[in-house]
């Protein structure tokens, strides 16, 4: 394994998917991506309006400097683990579906937070659609879930031949 993406809000859902992400890191020998994803605001005509460009500034300059704080607390706990950043505009899910598909990342770990619906109470909207959608496997953490080192793995499947590929990158934890 070579990568762990782990996408954040800032919140403290994301800062435990962090923690346990650099803990998991740590004992694969892998590095961290942190990324925090900024969704403009869409006009009626779906024009960039100067305000939209500068609040899309603020949030990139407010985030970078959220993210270069969490990098350097990363770096200072976890030694020597490497940790990058990166502020992205654009949707979550696209947004880790091309960091992915640039092989990035070979695992994802997203902080949970509950929504409607079972599978959404479960796991929280964004981390539903990314599970759904994203070509690797998504380590779902609860809030306030403290590391332990997996033992066991329950992968659901609808055995697509496509999803072959997610569970030779699991037998990294075995």
């Amino acid at each position: 394994m070579k990568s762990i993406l782990v996408p954040t809000d800032f919140s403290e859902n994301a800062n435990t998917a962090i923690e346990y992400a650099c803990e998991l890191a740590k004992s694969l020998g892998a590095a961290v991506f942190i990324i925090n994803v900024y969704t403009p605001a869409v006009t009626q005509y779906n024009i960039i309006s100067p305000l939209i460009e500068e609040e899309t500034g603020r949030a990139r300059k407010l985030a970078k400097e959220k993210l270069a704080s969490i990098q350097e607390l990363v770096q200072s706990q976890y030694k020597p683990l490497v940790c990058n950043t990166e502020f992205v505009v654009g949707g979550l899910l696209e947004a880790i579906e091309e960091l992915v598909d640039k092989d990035k990342a070979d695992l994802v770990v997203m902080g949970t937070r509950g929504a409607s619906g079972l599978d959404k109470i479960l796991f929280g909207s964004n981390t539903t659609r990314v599970i759904e959608k994203v070509k690797c496997p998504v380590l779902a953490i609860p809030a306030e879930c403290p590391f332990h080192t997996p033992k066991r793995i329950v992968y659901a499947t609808d055995f697509n031949n496509a999803e072959l590929d997610h569970v030779g990158k699991l037998v990294i934890f075995s």
